[in-house]
């Protein structure tokens, strides 16, 4: 999710084979969210910083 130009939180759905892009309002800011599978997690910190 990110804020648009005009302040309103646009929220990004991806799968394969399908995209919803949708106004929401955030519970919380400033996190990362990763799904997938096989995924290298001490990958994933180093790239995020965490």
């Amino acid at each position: 999710m990110l804020p648009d130009a005009a302040g309103n939180w646009m929220f990004f759905d991806v799968t394969p084979g399908e995209v919803e892009i949708r106004e929401g309002v955030p519970e919380t800011t400033g996190k990362i969210v990763v799904i997938g599978t096989d995924l290298n997690i001490d990958k994933l910190k180093e790239i995020f910083g965490v």
